[in-house]
C-alpha cells in the first residue's frame, strides 16, 4: 500500500511537469524552454533543493507528456531543466491538452 507521503509527492510531482508544459509550450515557438530550479521552488514554494531531490521524478513525468520530444527532449544542469517540445504544440492553448 503507498504512504500517503509518496501519494501527495507524486501529485506534486505531475504538478510541476504540467505547469512546465503549459508554460513552456505556450511560452515558445522554437521548441525550447529553459526552467530554473530557482524559478520552480519559487512557483512551487519549495526549497532549490527539494527541486534537487525531485529532478529525477519531474524528468521521467515530463517525458510522459506527448508535447515533450521522444529523445533527448529534457536535460538538466546543476540549475535548470532545458525542455524540447514538439513544434505543433508551442505557442497554442495548453490547458486542455496537458496529460
Amino acid at each position: 500500500m503507498n504512504k500517503p507521503y509518496a501519494i501527495k509527492e507524486e501529485l506534486f510531482v505531475e504538478a510541476i511537469a504540467n505547469y512546465m508544459v503549459v508554460k513552456g509550450c505556450a511560452g515558445t515557438t522554437s521548441g525550447n524552454r529553459i526552467f530554473t530550479f530557482k524559478g520552480i521552488a519559487e512557483r512551487f514554494d519549495i526549497t532549490v533543493d527539494k527541486v534537487r531531490e525531485l529532478e529525477d521524478s519531474i524528468v521521467d513525468k515530463l517525458y510522459e507528456c506527448a508535447q515533450v520530444c521522444d529523445e533527448n527532449g529534457v536535460w538538466t544542469d546543476e540549475d535548470e531543466f532545458n525542455i524540447l517540445f514538439y513544434g505543433n504544440y508551442c505557442d497554442v492553448d495548453m490547458e486542455s491538452s496537458v496529460m
